[in-house]
């Protein structure tokens, strides 16, 4: 599985919003773009696990933090040493549309 590269949206109007389609059970990496400060997460059809670290394609650790279907909640990612961040999101069953809005 394909890490999903967000880097490229622009923050003309003040943020950026991303549907990410079919996430299944192991783990999907997004990259957020460099600007983002907060990013604001809604899991649609199943509720999801949430990561800070984590390998893309993986099982999903034991520390996730379990973010519930139709819950908007605002997680603020830290830039590492190449002054990125990236997000780990896995479905907890099934697949789940997971919708972003990156401010």
């Amino acid at each position: 599985m394909a890490a999903i590269d967000l880097r490229t949206l622009n923050n003309e109007n003040g943020g950026a919003c991303k549907k990410v389609g079919s996430v299944g059970t192991t783990t999907q990496q997004i990259i957020l773009p460099r600007w983002c400060k907060t990013v604001t997460v809604c899991p649609k059809n199943q509720a999801i696990y949430f990561e800070y670290d984590g390998t893309d394609g993986a099982a999903i650790g034991g520390d996730a933090f379990p973010h519930p279907v139709d819950v908007v909640i605002q997680y603020n990612p830290q830039k590492n040493s190449n002054d990125e961040s990236s997000i780990f999101v896995a479905a907890q069953t099934g697949t789940s549309n997971v919708f972003l809005i990156m401010e």
